[in-house]
């Protein structure tokens, strides 16, 4: 990605800044694509190439902070000059922030706490609701069990007594087939 941002050419207590266009990772004194201008910070006076900048701008480019702040200054608009404001934040509010970062997570925790307890008491509702209808059937079963294994006994002693019967009505009581006789 490309930056336009200062480079440092002026002695020591002497500064003096280049504008320039670099790839965003190489080193601040390394190598540059294209010069855009100066910056004396003593003097304030400033030498940009607005139509370059511009055109850079379009392609990609953009501008640090510091360089933003001096477009503005030199009235140049274009959608890639942002400022970034950052300021310190004084003791009260920083306890004040905490503050409300501790309460956050305090609700945060009793709502957590809520949830957990409703879950237990579904849980339990649940079990017992089981254990209820498992005894229940095992007792439907038991009672279903009983009564089948009463049944089969009483049925098939009837039809078999009234074949013997019938077996035995079918013969001629007078009738001896015995060859005593």
């Amino acid at each position: 990605m490309l930056k336009i941002r200062l480079r440092r050419i002026g002695r020591t207590h002497e500064p003096f800044y280049r504008i320039v266009v670099t790839e965003e990772t190489s080193p601040i004194q390394g190598k540059f694509i294209a010069q855009l201008g100066n910056y004396n910070p003593k003097t304030k006076e400033l030498n940009l190439k607005q139509d370059e900048a511009s055109d850079w701008m379009n392609k990609g480019a953009k501008p640090s902070n510091t360089v933003a702040k001096l477009m503005k200054k030199e009235k140049m608009s274009h959608k890639s000059i942002v400022i970034h404001k950052s300021r310190k934040i004084s003791k009260k509010e920083l306890e004040i922030k905490k503050a409300e970062e501790e309460k956050a997570k305090a609700a945060a925790q009793a709502q957590q706490e809520q949830a957990k307890e409703a879950w237990e008491k579904e849980s339990t509702e649940i079990a017992s609701t089981h254990e209820d209808s498992d005894t229940r059937l095992k007792e439907e079963a038991t009672e279903q069990s009983a009564d089948q294994t009463q049944e089969p006994d009483q049925s098939p002693q009837e039809p078999t007594e009234t074949k013997t019967n019938e077996a035995k009505s079918d013969k001629p009581a007078d009738t001896d087939d015995s060859p005593n006789k």
